[in-house]
Formats: C-alpha cells, sequence, structure tokens
C-alpha cells in the first residue's frame, strides 16, 4: 500500500534531507490517491477539483511511500509521540485507514493514533476506537455555514455538527479535536462564537491560519493579518481552559503554540519562518518573545475579547 507523508516527517525518519528549526513530534501520515480527494473544498491541494499539485497540502510537501517502508522507519525512531492518520475521500477511505491502522499496531508500533476525517458512520469510529486510536480530528475548517458552502465543504454543515457530537459521544469530552481555518473571510466575532458552541459540545479546537497554494481555486486570497490570528488564538487558548478574563501576557505566549491533539506540532504548515502564526516549539516561542508581547498586547487592544467571551 502507498501512502504520503509529510516532508518533516521523513526528514526526521532519515527518509529525505532538509533544514529543519524545529522537527515534528507527530509521524503525519496522509492517505493516497492519484488524482487527489473527491472532496470540493477550494482551498486544499488535494482535491481533484483543484490543479495543484497533489504532493502538498497547504504549503508541505508529502511525498509518496510504501507504508510497509514508513512503519519499519518509525520502529526504529524514538522521538515520536503521535502518529497522525489523514484521510482523503476516495472509495473504500474508511476501511483503507482500518487497515493502516491494524498494519500499524502488527508491527508493535504503541504510538497514539489520531485520525483526521470527514463524516463517516458511527461503526466506523468505534472501530477505530477498538483499535488503538485515542483521538478525533475533524475538518470543519469553516466557521459559518455560509463560508463552509463558499469554500466546497462535503456534505453539509448540520451533518458535521451531528458527526461532531457522536464522536464526542463515542471518543469522549476534548479527544474530538475540529480544525478550524482562520482567514477564509469570516468575522472575528463569527469564528469566536463558533469556538464557543464547538467548545460547549465538548471539543478541542486545532487551529490553522488559510494558507494560499498555487493551483487552487483561494490562491489570490491573501493569508490572514497576524494580530487578528493571535486575537482568535488568545480566544481558543482561554475557552480550553475555561477561562474568560485575560491573563498575564507572558503566560499568553503559549496561547501561540501549534493547538491540536496531544503532541501535534506541525511545524511550518501555515509558516515561513519570517511570518510565524503557529510556534511549533517553545524554543522558537522564547527566541520572538518580545515580538510576540508586543503583539498580544496591540492585538488585544483591537477587540473587547472578554465581552465575546462572555
Amino acid at each position: 500500500m502507498q501512502v504520503r507523508a509529510s516532508i518533516g516527517t521523513l526528514s526526521q525518519l532519515g527518509i529525505r534531507k532538509i533544514a529543519m528549526l524545529a522537527e515534528p513530534t507527530t509521524v503525519y501520515i496522509l492517505q493516497y490517491a492519484a488524482n487527489g480527494c473527491l472532496a470540493n473544498c477550494k482551498f486544499c491541494p488535494q482535491s481533484s477539483i483543484n490543479n495543484a499539485s497533489k504532493e502538498y497540502v497547504s504549503r508541505i510537501p508529502w511525498p509518496v511511500i510504501s507504508l510497509n517502508d514508513l512503519i519499519n522507519r518509525i520502529k526504529e525512531q524514538k522521538s515520536f509521540t503521535r502518529i497522525c492518520i489523514q484521510s482523503v475521500v476516495k472509495p473504500g477511505f474508511e476501511k483503507e485507514i482500518l487497515e493502516i491502522i491494524l498494519k500499524i499496531r502488527q508491527h508493535k508500533i504503541r504510538l497514539p493514533i489520531s485520525i483526521a476525517l470527514t463524516p463517516v458512520e458511527s461503526s466506523i469510529l468505534y472501530a477505530y476506537k477498538e483499535n488503538g486510536v485515542d483521538y478525533i480530528g475533524i475538518g470543519l475548517d469553516a466557521a459559518t455555514p455560509e463560508i463552509f458552502h463558499k469554500i466546497g465543504k462535503p456534505y453539509s454543515w448540520n451533518r458535521y455538527m451531528k458527526f461532531i457530537d457522536e464522536a464526542v459521544k463515542i471518543f469522549g469530552k476534548r479527544k474530538v479535536v475540529i480544525h478550524l481555518i482562520f482567514g477564509l473571510g469570516e468575522k472575528i466575532e463569527d469564528f469566536i462564537n463558533t469556538m464557543k458552541i464547538l467548545y460547549d459540545k465538548g471539543c478541542e479546537i486545532a487551529l490553522f491560519a488559510f494558507t494560499p497554494v498555487k493551483g487552487t481555486h483561494l490562491y489570490n486570497l491573501p493569508q490572514p493579518k497576524i494580530l487578528e490570528y493571535r486575537i482568535v488564538q488568545i480566544a481558543r487558548f482561554l475557552l480550553s481552559r475555561n477561562a474568560r478574563e485575560i491573563p498575564d501576557i507572558e503566560f499568553l505566549l503559549q496561547a501561540l503554540l501549534t493547538s491540536g491533539c496531544p503532541g501535534c506540532n506541525r511545524p511550518f504548515y501555515n509558516e515561513t519562518p519570517s511570518k510565524m502564526y503557529n510556534y511549533p516549539s517553545n524554543e522558537l516561542l522564547k527566541k520572538d518573545r518580545a515580538k510576540l508581547i508586543n503583539e498580544l498586547s496591540n492585538a488585544l487592544k483591537m477587540i473587547n475579547l472578554e465581552k465575546l467571551l462572555r
């Protein structure tokens, strides 16, 4: 079986050589589909409606590799803390994910496994859980039903909401991580309100900054302004802790670390070294400390965040 793996994963495993300012702490695997994913997401290079290279997800290359070769290298590498398997919509993708999980476990790899996927039947979720998956990622991506429809997400907003509720019921609170992309044309207030709803449902949230990729329908849409992204990072950080008051700025620096499943740091998935949205390590965060404290202070002056969080 062929799969894709992020270039950072392959470098950490010694299969490819690239310079890395931060090493990935998760093994990132993507299902392979020669003609791309059957979903019509306008921002995603994997979508079959986009002319982008299928080697990419966001700004990161994901080369094709044999699953057996990948697993053999994972067994030798002890620096990872998690495996993330990302799905694409294609015939039989649910069953193939289960085959990947079973193959990993057959080789005595005991790392916790996350699956990122679109709505599936509850029986599929139970099968994943029974075979060692402890977190589910759900790519809602859009913060409003209008933007959800506009960017070409599969199924419907209501279908996703029902699936989210079912996933929380099966995996437990804070074990379902909703992927949200900021910068698709939403208002900050609407974005924060959707995060509040999702946390009330018992979810966790992984924040992404919109990243235009050449060959996609949204290539000409710019990335979000950094201070606006800082606002939603602060909001997510506080909501995840059930806090409503703004703490000390120094403490808020932690809000800028990559959010998602435990052990997920996604180095430079949306970022370049000169424009960091999510920080993959505390070391890089500390390096930019003075600049980031200034950004956080300015971001908090732009909006009454405590009022929005009530």
